[in-house]
C-alpha cells in the first residue's frame, strides 16, 4: 500500500472517531474525501471498495442527533433557503414520475439531488461558530491546494492527472477552484503570518489546474471573479486586492503557454470555432425541447433527445449550460426553483455585510461574506458554459452564507446584555433589539 493511501485512511479514520465526538470533524472529513475520493486515485485502488463519501456522510449525520444538545445554542437561526432545496427535490421525483424519458435515470438524479440537499441541511446545522466556519473553508483550501500539487507532479494539458465526484473532467474540476479561489484572497488579506504564507504558496500551484484544464468556462468565471472583485471590496481593501490582482495576473501569465491562449482566442471569435458554436446550436435545441416538454424531460432526457432537437450531432450530447440544464431536465417549476434558491443566498450574503457594517465588531463578516458573493460568481458565470447544477460546491457555498448569517447572529446577541440575549435563543420569539435597529 502506497504511503498516500495509508495517510488518506489515517487522515479518513480519525476524522470518522472525532465526529462522534462533535460532527463538525464529519462536516471537515466529507470536504477532506471528496478532494480525495479514492475509487479516482491512484492509490485509491489499494484500498477496499467502500462508500467512503456515503459512509462518512451518514456518520456525520448520526453525531449530529446524538450530540445536538451539546451544540452551541444560536441566536434566531435561518435555515430558510433549505426549503428552495427540498422543492427541488419534490419537484424532481414528481418529474421522474410523470414526464420523464428515463424514468429510472431521472429518479437516479433525483436521489443524488436529494442527498446534497440532506447534507446541506446537516451542514448548516452543524457549523455554529466562527472557529468551526474557518476550519470548514480551510479544508477547502487545503483541498484545492493539493489538487494544485497532483497535477504540478502529473498534469498535463488538458489532462490534469485527478477527477474529483460530480467532477469527471477538467472543466469541472476547474471551475470549482476557481469557487475557490476567493477564499485564498481573503484568508490571505485577514489571516495570521503562517495563513497568509500557506495561502501565497498554494495560489501558484492552484492557478497551475486552470491552466493546464485550459477551459473557456472557468476563464470567464475567473474574468467574473476579478471584476467583481473591484466593485465588491471597499476602501483601503480595494487598493489591497487590484494590488493582489495585478500579482496574480503576472503570476497567470506566466504559467500560460501559446496552446493555453490559442484556444482561449476562441472566446472572441466563437463564430470560427465548431465546439463553442456548438453549445449556440444545443442551446437552441434545448429551447424547443423546453417548449416541447415544459414540465421537463427528467435526468438525462436531455441526452437521449437531443439528437432528435440538434440536427448536425451524431451521439447524444449535454445541455453545457447550468441553467439550460434545469429548464430541460425539471421544467420551468424547476428552473424556478433553483433561481429562487440561487436569489436567496445571495440576499443573505447582502444581509451579513448590510450588518458588519453598522457594527464595527463584525467588520471582519464583510471580508468573508465577500468571499462567498465572488465564489457564487465564479462558478455561476463559469456554469453558463458548462453544466454545474450538481456541483457540489454551488450548494457548500449557499451553506457557507448561511453559516455566516446565523454566526453573525449569534456575536450580535452577545453584544447586548444577557437578559435581552437570552430571548434570541432557539427557543425564543421575541424579536432582539439590534434586529429592530437594522430593520430601521
Amino acid at each position: 500500500m502506497s504511503v498516500t493511501a495509508i495517510l488518506f485512511m489515517v487522515i479518513y479514520a480519525t476524522g470518522a472517531i472525532l465526529t462522534f465526538m462533535n460532527p463538525v470533524f464529519g462536516v471537515l472529513t466529507y470536504i477532506f474525501e471528496w478532494h480525495n475520493h479514492p475509487p479516482y486515485m491512484w492509490w485509491g485502488k489499494m484500498l477496499p471498495d467502500m462508500r467512503w463519501s456515503f459512509l462518512i456522510a451518514a456518520l456525520t449525520f448520526v453525531s449530529l442527533l446524538i450530540n445536538r444538545k451539546k451544540l452551541q445554542t444560536r441566536a434566531r437561526p435561518d435555515y430558510s433557503p433549505a426549503i428552495w432545496l427540498i422543492l427541488i427535490v419534490i419537484n424532481m421525483y414528481f418529474v421522474s414520475t410523470w414526464s420523464a424519458i428515463l424514468p429510472d435515470e431521472s429518479y437516479r438524479k433525483a436521489f443524488d439531488f436529494l442527498k446534497i440537499t440532506i447534507f446541506y441541511i446537516v451542514m448548516i446545522q452543524i457549523v455554529r461558530t466562527q472557529k468551526h466556519y474557518r476550519w470548514v473553508i480551510w479544508m477547502l483550501i487545503f483541498g484545492v491546494a493539493n489538487f494544485g500539487r497532483i497535477a504540478f507532479e502529473i498534469g498535463s494539458n488538458r489532462d490534469l492527472g485527478f477527477i474529483a465526484p460530480n467532477a469527471t473532467e477538467e472543466n469541472a474540476i476547474s471551475a470549482h477552484i476557481v469557487a475557490a479561489l476567493p477564499f485564498f484572497g481573503v484568508y490571505f488579506l485577514q489571516g495570521k503570518t503562517w495563513e497568509k504564507i500557506v495561502t501565497a504558496i498554494s495560489m501558484p500551484f492552484a492557478l497551475n489546474v486552470i491552466v493546464l484544464a485550459n477551459s473557456r468556462a472557468t476563464m470567464m468565471g475567473l474574468v467574473g471573479v476579478g471584476m467583481a472583485s473591484i466593485f465588491l471590496f471597499k476602501g483601503k481593501t480595494r487598493a489591497w486586492v487590484i494590488m493582489g490582482m495585478i500579482v496574480v495576473g503576472i503570476l497567470f501569465f506566466s504559467l500560460t503557454n501559446e496552446q493555453y491562449w490559442e484556444t482561449q482566442s476562441t472566446i472572441q471569435s466563437y463564430e470560427k470555432e465548431s465546439s463553442a458554436m456548438s453549445r449556440i446550436y444545443i442551446w437552441k435545441g434545448a429551447m424547443e425541447m423546453f417548449s416541447d416538454h415544459p414540465f421537463g424531460v427528467g435526468g438525462e432526457g436531455f441526452s437521449f433527445l437531443s439528437q432528435s432537437y440538434i440536427d448536425y450531432i451524431k451521439e447524444g450530447k449535454s445541455q453545457h449550460n447550468t441553467f439550460v440544464a434545469v429548464l430541460t431536465d425539471w421544467g420551468f417549476i424547476g428552473i424556478i426553483l433553483y433561481l429562487g434558491f440561487l436569489i436567496h443566498s445571495f440576499k443573505i450574503l447582502l444581509e451579513v455585510k448590510r450588518r458588519a457594517r453598522i457594527y464595527p465588531e463584525l467588520y471582519h463578516y464583510h471580508l468573508e461574506a465577500t468571499a462567498v458573493q465572488l465564489a457564487f460568481i465564479g462558478i455561476l458565470v463559469a456554469g453558463i458554459f458548462h453544466s454545474r447544477q450538481y456541483a457540489e460546491i454551488v450548494y457548500w457555498i449557499s451553506a457557507f452564507a448561511v453559516m455566516l448569517k446565523n454566526n453573525q447572529s449569534s456575536e450580535l446577541a452577545e453584544l447586548e446584555p444577557a437578559d435581552s440575549a437570552d430571548s434570541l435563543v432557539e427557543s425564543g420569539s421575541m424579536i432582539h433589539p439590534l434586529s429592530e435597529k437594522l430593520k430601521n
